[in-house]
């Protein structure tokens, strides 16, 4: 619903808008989803930052018109507060943090947001890219994402930004992730990544190997047939019952995380042989949403264990 409130009849809409606002608005293709999501993604272009912005602002407007607010289709969003998720180069993400996370703390502070960055970037190199997903009022979420495009503009110079603007990873099937660490300058503090309520899915990236790991999990995956890849896949294990809420998170949180990230979906059930001890947890997915999958859930539990 809240891509075709964009577009319009026949793109009459999304037509408009750039027509007001001197922008082009682009909307990926209806099964072209961001990675590990399943969500369309708009891209918006114009000569300067203020057309960009009232652009944007205008397309928001317009969901809420017609939806009653924003969600990105998460159902645990409640009718007075707006869900969006931005996509921004790392280096953006870098400073949004700010050191020790004062511009996030700051952002937080003044506008009452939610705010939420992902530890996993998309992409290689300069055109690396992170989520930012910002939640709370219509009028914090506007204060939020003007926030937000202004620091974009402060990079509108470097080399690599005409190429990051003009493309795009939505519809790129199993994109380039990478977990984004410390030691290359863009921040990954869980205290800053997760949502405000206690029980947030904040690092469930930690359990990542050494490099000796990666290469292995990409060979496997190279050598993975196409009609392989594309099939979904199912593998079960036992979490000890002490862990379930580590693996499950406040509200789901961590499944849900895992399944952004992976495009596989996390369930736990009650053990059909009466042990109280373990509980049976299912992964279903492509072939290797279901491996990182797994990754992230034994991770949760070994955490847990510490």
């Amino acid at each position: 619903r809240e891509s075709s409130a964009v577009l319009g009849f026949r793109g009459a809409t999304s037509r408009e808008i750039g027509t007001l606002t001197n922008t082009k608005l682009h909307l990926s293709g209806r099964v072209e989803y961001y990675p590990g999501t399943r969500l369309q993604e708009l891209a918006i272009r114009g000569p300067a930052l203020d057309p960009v912005r009232k652009s944007l602002l205008q397309a928001f407007a317009k969901i809420v018109e017609d939806t009653g607010n924003i969600t990105g289709g998460d159902p645990d969003v409640d009718a007075v507060t707006n869900r969006v998720r931005l996509v921004v180069p790392c280096a953006a993400a870098k400073m949004l943090i700010g050191p020790n996370g004062a511009n996030l703390k700051e952002l937080r502070a003044s506008t009452g947001l939610k705010v939420q960055i992902s530890e996993v970037a998309i992409g290689v190199g300069d055109l690396a890219e992170q989520m930012v997903t910002i939640q709370g009022s219509w009028a914090a979420m506007r204060l939020g994402v003007m926030t937000i495009v202004s620091m974009l503009n402060e990079f509108i110079d470097m080399p690599w930004f005409v190429q990051w603007g003009s493309s795009s990873n939505a519809g790129a099937g199993e994109a380039v992730a990478t977990r984004v660490v410390d030691d290359v300058g863009v921040g990954s503090a869980s205290e800053f990544n997760s949502w405000d309520e206690p029980g947030g899915c904040a690092g469930i990236a930690h359990a990542i190997e050494p490099s000796v790991g990666l290469d292995a999990l990409s060979a496997a995956f190279a050598a993975l047939p196409r009609s392989v890849a594309s099939r979904s896949h199912c593998i079960r294990l036992s979490c000890p019952t002490a862990c379930v809420s580590s693996v499950l998170g406040e509200n789901g949180a961590c499944t849900s995380e895992i399944m952004a990230l992976t495009g596989a979906r996390v369930s736990v059930r009650e053990s059909e042989d009466g042990n109280e001890g373990e509980k049976p947890v299912t992964i279903v997915g492509s072939a290797v949403g279901v491996a990182a999958a797994y990754l992230y859930v034994v991770g949760l539990i070994g955490s847990a264990q510490e």
